[in-house]
């Protein structure tokens, strides 16, 4: 049995993680017995683990789509995913995209992440949506976005692709006062989504709000709601002005709840994340700090 970190470094920096959230608080002693699978495969001269299962820990999150953007430079980026790609449902992309490039996409597949979500939100002519979204399905994606906007035969064309296909209702920074021409924001993402099902779509992007108004309505039955707009308790909005937390989201009905800056902006991306992590599975409140 070797000991950890002792005679090989690449390993010990595999490990890290590992110890960090597992072996260290714990103090176990014997715990090469309780990890059942490790892979480990080199990147740049370092070593990731993708895959690890510790007495029920580090399992897969399936609620939980983390928008890796953000990140100044590639390397903090590819270090941050090889920790936690491969422990939720998808990782989202928009500006680390336009900053790195589409070859992103397979890196972060090789790093473990199960989806990748090019979040382009297209919104043009069927021919060209389809176009694009052909070329995204063959640099690796796995899921796209389209807006609903730009109707049933535009949103149809993306799902030629046989990718997942989210569609954007309305997005969680317009409020009311900013479109008086509608009646209510409820009113139109309503018939945004009706439009959405009968694209064929799998599911809608809507805040959390419109989740709970929405979800258990037997016309949008088999359609999933994907809520941005994710934040702690006592964070700020920034731009976004229709959100919630994440126990809140979970308990309005959302299936998938997009996370991105209250995890990769925060000053322990990683803790972030733990308890980002807990907190869905157990729908927990509170201070994370506590």
């Amino acid at each position: 049995m070797w000991t950890y970190g002792e005679s090989n470094p690449d390993l010990f920096h595999a490990m890290e993680p590992f110890y960090r959230y597992t072996i260290g608080p714990l103090r176990l002693q014997n715990y090469t017995q309780n990890v059942s699978k490790i892979h480990i495969f080199t990147f740049k001269s370092s070593v990731y683990f993708t895959k690890l299962i510790f007495g029920g820990a580090m399992t897969v999150n399936e609620r939980i789509i983390l928008a890796l953007d953000g990140f100044k430079n590639k390397e903090d980026l590819l270090l941050f995913a090889g920790e936690v790609a491969h422990r939720v449902y998808a990782i989202k992309l928009h500006e680390a995209l336009d900053r790195f490039g589409p070859g992103l996409i397979r890196e972060l597949r090789d790093l473990g992440a199960r989806r990748v979500w090019p979040d382009m939100k297209f919104f043009d002519t069927p021919d060209t949506v389809r176009l694009r979204a052909r070329m995204y399905c063959d640099l690796g994606a796995d899921i796209l976005t389209v807006h609903a906007l730009g109707g049933i035969a535009m949103m149809r064309a993306a799902s030629e692709t046989g990718l997942e296909i989210f569609v954007v209702t309305l997005l969680t920074s317009f409020e009311i006062a900013n479109m008086p021409w509608i009646s209510s924001i409820e009113n139109a993402v309503y018939y945004l989504a009706l439009a959405a099902k009968s694209a064929g779509a799998h599911g809608i992007v809507c805040s959390p709000h419109e989740a709970a108004a929405f979800a258990t309505l037997p016309e949008f039955q088999g359609l999933k709601f994907v809520t941005p707009g994710i934040r702690w308790e006592e964070d700020d909005p920034h731009d976004q002005r229709r959100i919630m937390t994440s126990s809140g989201a979970l308990e309005a009905g959302a299936h998938h709840i997009v996370a991105g800056r209250m995890v990769t902006l925060a000053p322990d991306p990683i803790a972030a994340f733990e308890w980002l992590d807990s907190e869905v599975r157990n729908h927990r409140k509170g201070d994370r700090n506590a």
